[in-house]
């Protein structure tokens, strides 16, 4: 657990349904619906999260950069970094004011 011991923990084996509703996503956390811990009972909605999208947005981009510090995700790709040759932007002499990516 993580900051305060007082802070109600659960384990999440999934996710259920997600809908976007006015600028709220809200998705079902899926939980075990036998307590038992035996691995063939069904889980169950047991938990909605709803958040912003602006919320989610942040949670989502501190899970993946959690996930790809840790090693459990490939790094990001880097832009040219697939083997090939990087070719330059066409550019056109008769727009030199315009710059290309």
């Amino acid at each position: 657990m993580i900051g305060n011991t007082d802070t109600p923990e659960i384990f999440c084996d999934g996710v259920g349904q997600v809908s976007l509703t006015r600028g709220m996503i809200r998705i079902e956390l899926m939980v075990p619906s036998d307590k038992r811990g035996r691995a063939e009972a069904p889980a169950e909605a047991g938990v909605r999260l709803i958040a912003s999208a602006e919320g989610f947005l942040r949670v989502f981009d501190t899970i993946d950069r959690a996930l790809r510090e840790s090693g459990m995700m490939p790094p990001e790709p880097v832009a040219g970094d697939d083997g090939m040759p990087r070719r330059p932007s066409p550019r056109s002499p008769n727009f030199p004011h315009i710059v290309q990516p």
